[in-house]
């Protein structure tokens, strides 16, 4: 029940990248799962900050995480 809940948020859904330079064109979000003991492949992180070098310390905090716990990153 909790997984359609999550997944009815979803449907329908556009949203854009915003960058300071432009917006891309709108895109279809999509929601998919694997309904299996480990997780294959994940996608779609969104990470925000006020600066450039901020953003860059951000995800390689989160890179060194991921990493840390065995899981591959591809950026």
């Amino acid at each position: 029940m909790a997984l359609s809940a999550v997944m009815s948020m979803y449907a329908s859904a556009e949203t854009v990248v915003r960058t300071v330079y432009r917006n891309s064109k709108g895109f279809k979000v999509e929601f998919m799962v694997a309904m299996s003991s480990e997780l294959l492949y994940a996608h779609d992180l969104v990470v925000i900050a006020e600066t450039e070098d901020d953003l860059i310390k951000r995800i390689n905090e989160w890179k060194d995480n991921v990493e840390s716990r065995g899981m591959r990153v591809n950026i």
